[in-house]
């Protein structure tokens, strides 16, 4: 995708608040992976967990505007993190945070024409979806990975050779 075709600078927001933990998961690298080849290109802005921040710091991306939005959650066993309660409660705590951060400071999102949904779980989904709907001018890209296709799914729209 040519992002910026014509002179004037555009403007991206990354919606990355559902980040639990220091890991990188595959729509993490997908990002990450977004603003290092963009950020010459397009200015960039990242809405944030505590977590994205420290990630982004940890890979050489210091430089990048960030709003956060989310406090980092404090050390608890993987088994606590990942029960349906924690798990529940953690899209909902950021959902709403990242929400009512939008509704606060519409100024952030005036003159943006993209957003991007780094997961398609709620705390960056619902946000872009927002985004969009307070400016229609936006374009919405999305990291949605539920309907991925199985590698081994004869009808990929991609197929990689191996050599």
């Amino acid at each position: 995708m040519n992002i910026n075709t014509d002179n004037k600078r555009k403007k991206i927001v990354f919606f990355a608040v559902n980040n639990i933990g220091a890991e990188l998961s595959g729509g993490d690298t997908i990002f990450l992976n977004f603003i290092r080849y963009w950020k010459e290109k397009i200015e960039i802005t990242v809405i944030a967990s505590e977590e994205t921040t420290l990630m982004l710091d940890r890979v050489g991306l210091k430089d990048v505007t960030r709003y956060v939005v989310v406090k980092k959650y404090p050390p608890i066993p993987l088994s606590k993190m990942l029960s349906p309660v924690h798990m529940l409660k953690h899209s909902i705590v950021r959902s709403l945070s990242v929400v009512v951060y939008i509704l606060k400071n519409r100024s952030t999102l005036s003159n943006v024409n993209y957003v991007y949904s780094v997961s398609d779980f709620y705390p960056d989904f619902i946000p872009a979806l927002l985004s969009k709907l307070l400016n229609r001018n936006i374009k919405w890209l999305c990291g949605y990975y539920l309907f991925a296709p199985y590698h081994g799914t004869k009808n990929l729209l991609i197929k990689i050779k191996i050599k």
